[in-house]
């Protein structure tokens, strides 16, 4: 198995189209859904980050966090215009070394969470 495709298996590696986050967005929005924060807790190369953000700019704070130091940089790089309305944050961390419960409780509610799982 080459190298890249060891990579694949071992972050489950599927990047999201953002146009197929944009839709999911749209979804929520239509539902009613409006959150004071957003949060990504796999953002890969931020695709649902990005459309989170763009379909809820009222939203004060987002949070992305992906283990791979790669996907972290380009996830900055493609919310670098996308985040004038908001506070976008985004760190590398392993999801599963995280401490969910203090991150939550931090947030101002409600708080979206999207994407998908590790």
């Amino acid at each position: 198995m080459r190298r890249q495709d060891k990579r694949k298996v071992e972050f489950g590696d599927f990047q999201t189209p953002v146009d197929l986050a944009r839709e999911v967005c749209a979804l929520v929005l239509r539902a009613g859904f409006r959150p004071a924060s957003i949060v990504e807790p796999t953002c890969g190369t931020g695709a649902f980050l990005k459309a989170a953000v763009e379909t809820f700019p009222d939203a004060p704070l987002a949070l992305g966090f992906d283990i791979n130091p790669g996907y972290v940089a380009q996830a900055r790089r493609a919310l670098a215009d996308a985040a004038a309305c908001a506070s976008v944050e985004v760190h590398q961390s392993d999801f599963f070394a995280e401490d969910w419960l203090n991150i939550v409780k931090s947030l101002p509610w409600p708080i979206l969470v999207i994407g998908n799982p590790p």
